[in-house]
């Protein structure tokens, strides 16, 4: 099992850095809004910065980055890439945390190293640039500690991490924050027959509110309303009411735009977006902004639709995208061997 693990270190590492070097020049849509997120917290610009669907954990590593490596334009893509492998490479330490946490045979190695590989590198991927990775890193610690909690192994300072890292998480992704809800009702219930252990969880319920609401204060006097993230709800609006996300000019079902885009023609579609927001594609960069206005209407065909959509997708993964899984799953179990 010693070597398997070795082995899989190896593996996931060289797989890693294959990956990153390959895809060091692509970019994704939301890539482009994180670079422009990144550099307004460069700039200090944080009326520009403070945005209620990109969550500013990426975005800070990401000026970080920049503003040690100072990359040239040509370059920026490349250098958030390699930011991209240091996320996981700690997903991989994360990982092996959460595996020590349990007793695993052989079996459950096997899968659990074949499924890591197939769901960072297949489905996440480092060829995109979003924080999937993070919120990766942040779920394996998290479940790691849980599992500490319930053998009442967990040390006060491995508490006060376990509050640490969903705050981490919510930076990095608002709806963590539900997660981090659901994860202290977990670990109340786990320590409620030691009177101890429940102190140690206000703990890291302290620690965890000391990251989440400074943001989420800042965040929410930025848009003159109480907020946590606004990427739940309009999510929602767009994938299950079916409102564009970019260029919605109102509809009787979700209501109408405060401020959108002007449409200066329908054939073709032309639209203005000069003000108030500059960057490089402001309708993409925050469409809460350009949407807000809109509301959820509560349509079963809506929700049953999204629902067989999704289920679809799902179906397509297990069915179609399995190779890369069962490649993986034969190495190992060749390695353990």
């Amino acid at each position: 099992m010693r070597r398997l693990t070795i082995a899989f270190i190896f593996i996931a590492v060289l797989l890693g850095a294959f990956q990153t070097f390959s895809s060091r020049h692509a970019m994704n849509p939301d890539g482009i809004q994180y670079l422009d997120n990144a550099a307004a917290w460069l700039k200090g610009d944080f009326h520009a910065a403070l945005n209620s669907l990109w969550s500013p954990l990426y975005p800070w590593l990401i000026a970080a980055i920049f503003a040690v490596a100072r990359p040239d334009p040509f370059s920026e893509f490349a250098s958030v890439h390699f930011l991209n492998f240091l996320i996981y490479l700690a997903s991989i330490a994360a990982f092996l945390f959460f595996i020590r946490s349990i007793r695993a045979n052989l079996s459950l190695l096997l899968l659990a190293y074949s499924s890591f590989l197939y769901c960072s590198l297949g489905l996440a991927t480092l060829a995109y640039v979003t924080p999937d990775l993070l919120v990766s890193l942040f779920t394996f610690l998290v479940a790691g500690l849980l599992l500490r909690i319930g053998t009442q192994t967990a040390t006060p300072l491995q508490y006060a991490a376990f509050g640490a890292v969903l705050g981490l998480g919510y930076l990095s992704k608002s709806p963590f924050l539900i997660l981090g809800v659901l994860c202290f009702g977990m670990a109340v219930i786990l320590a409620r027959k030691q009177p101890a252990a429940l102190w140690r969880v206000a703990l890291a319920a302290i620690v965890f509110a000391l990251i989440v609401i400074p943001y989420a204060w800042a965040l929410s006097s930025a848009k003159g309303r109480l907020t946590f993230g606004d990427s739940g709800q309009s999510n929602i609006i767009w994938h299950v009411n079916g409102v564009p996300l970019y260029h919605w000019q109102g509809s009787p079902k979700n209501g109408t735009p405060l401020h959108p885009t002007q449409q200066l023609s329908s054939q073709p579609a032309i639209f203005e977006f000069a003000q108030p927001i500059i960057t490089t594609y402001p309708p993409g960069y925050d469409p809460v902004y350009w949407n807000e206005g809109a509301k959820i209407a509560f349509q079963p065909s809506d929700f049953g639709r999204a629902i067989v959509e999704q289920l679809k997708f799902y179906g397509y993964l297990l069915h179609h995208r399995q190779l890369p899984l069962l490649f993986a799953l034969l190495v190992f179990l060749a390695i353990a061997m």
